[in-house]
């Protein structure tokens, strides 16, 4: 259950890059650009998030797998869980706020 909250508090977080990140981009004028380089553009929410776990340095599924070949692996795996995490935050964002409207 941890585990999940982590995942859902890293999203947020995740989100809240995006928007800086989105922000500098459309500030220098180049979010047309690099919305048009091939892996990148579209996967551009799972690099910031990879980088976001780098320099939080954050290890979740290590605490399961136990050591992987290479250190690197970790923060790709917990990026990418991270970025695939955004609709569950979503959902449980939307729950809360139905909550509270109740």
């Amino acid at each position: 259950m941890y585990t999940l909250g982590a995942f859902v508090l890293l999203a947020i977080a995740l989100g809240v890059v995006m928007t800086v990140v989105d922000g500098l981009l459309d500030m220098l004028s180049v979010s047309d650009a690099v919305g048009k380089i091939p892996i990148i553009g579209a996967n551009l929410t799972v690099a910031v998030s990879i980088g976001l776990i780098w320099v939080l340095d954050v290890s979740i599924i290590q605490n399961f797998t136990g050591e992987m070949r290479a250190s690197w692996v970790h923060i790709v795996v917990d990026g990418v869980l991270v970025a695939g995490m955004i609709p569950v935050k979503n959902a449980v964002v939307s729950a809360i706020e139905k909550g509270m409207r109740a």
